[in-house]
């Protein structure tokens, strides 16, 4: 196995390889992506918080619950 790296934009969905590199890879080819952009985490804590859940017939629990 042959393996280059090199930096390039994707335009429209289209990696260009470097000319120096186009003659050594001219059959098929396993490409990996290493993008420096972060994915935004979805928290689910966060999320219900901002959206709580409505369930029918909720009562939230009380103090007077326990000291009984």
């Amino acid at each position: 196995m042959y393996a280059i790296e090199f930096q390039t934009r994707i335009e429209e969905g289209v990696i260009q390889i470097p000319l120096q590199y186009r003659d050594k890879l001219k059959q098929v080819v396993r490409v990996i992506i290493l993008s420096n952009a972060q994915e935004k985490t979805v928290n689910l804590i966060d999320q219900l918080l901002e959206s709580p859940l409505k369930v029918e017939g909720f009562q939230p629990l009380s103090r007077e619950v326990f000291s009984q």
